[in-house]
């Protein structure tokens, strides 16, 4: 080891046990540098979480209010969960058109021969709101579809 003094990182790793033998044995030899590692050991001992004893008292007290909280039944954790992720969805799911057939997430030319196949089949569903089944539907699907309108 050189003349130098060590740097608090080198410091640091000499208090921990985790330096080399050089920067170990430089310390050593260095009042400087052993006094400046010293000043670490004393601040890292300060530094240390400290060890709080809980009266025993205080702790059957805290113990026996969290098994008042566990004595509620699991299901009604899970019923609550289970609402809020079914509410979450129905807030973030895209809304669908009832024109759109294919539920693809816009109304297009496919969905107006999709129709077509489905009222050709007997099935089907009222597009234009007159009330009826008919190919009309599927030509409102087509027109809805190379509308150049703005579609919500």
């Amino acid at each position: 080891m050189d003349d130098r003094h060590l740097d608090s990182l080198e410091l640091d790793a000499v208090r921990a046990g985790e330096a080399d033998v050089a920067a170990t044995a430089h310390v050593a030899s260095c009042p400087a540098c052993r006094s400046e590692a010293d000043h670490l050991c004393r601040l890292a001992g300060l530094l240390k979480d400290p060890v709080v004893e809980i009266p025993a008292a205080v702790d059957r007290a805290i113990l026996a209010r969290f098994r008042k909280l566990g004595r509620r039944p699991i299901w009604t954790a899970a019923a609550a969960a289970a609402a809020v992720a079914c509410l979450g969805w129905l807030a973030v799911r895209p809304q669908t058109s009832p024109l759109d057939v294919d539920r693809s997430g816009r109304v297009d030319i496919r969905d107006a021969y999709l129709l077509a196949l489905e009222i050709r089949a007997g099935g089907g569903r009222d597009a234009d709101g007159d009330g009826l089944i008919t190919p009309k539907d599927a030509e409102a699907i087509a027109r809805k579809s190379v509308s150049l309108e703005r579609r919500p």
